[in-house]
């Protein structure tokens, strides 16, 4: 199709925008393949290594949030330059309980523990994809 050719070179966040102009747009828009192309093309782009992204397991929804990460990220930290901060504001705040169950080392939940070298920061990462970066102050 015609459209989706069109959209295997747009940029991601611009896909988004088009969707909502007709009913056309939009259902080319949330192809599978119209998103793939997008994240390869970024990859090519960037230092991305395409092999850590599982795409061919990832819901539309999944790829699409992959393929407009770096421009939401870009555009988080234009917004708080722009507002005055010297720092990234944090986008939430929790305090680690080391007495916390759910922290245990064999709790399913998080998988993976990292020291950063300084002894600062704790990295730990979930089943389901996430990733959380502690402050130990």
């Amino acid at each position: 199709d015609i459209l989706m050719r069109i959209l295997s070179h747009t940029d991601p966040c611009d896909i988004i925008r088009l969707r909502m102009c007709c009913r056309s747009l939009f259902e080319a828009s949330v192809q599978r393949v119209v998103w793939m192309d997008a994240i390869r093309r970024i990859a090519c782009k960037s230092t991305w290594n395409l092999s850590v992204f599982q795409t061919d397991k990832m819901s539309l929804v999944e790829l699409q949030h992959v393929a407009t990460s770096a421009r939401r990220f870009l555009s988080r930290v234009r917004r708080s330059l722009n507002a005055g901060h010297e720092l990234m504001p944090p986008i939430a705040t929790r305090l680690l309980n080391l007495d916390d169950p759910l922290l245990a080392p064999h709790d399913a939940r998080r998988d993976k523990f990292r020291l950063v070298p300084g002894g600062r920061f704790l990295i730990t990462a979930k089943a389901k994809s996430v990733v959380e970066l502690w402050d130990l102050g």
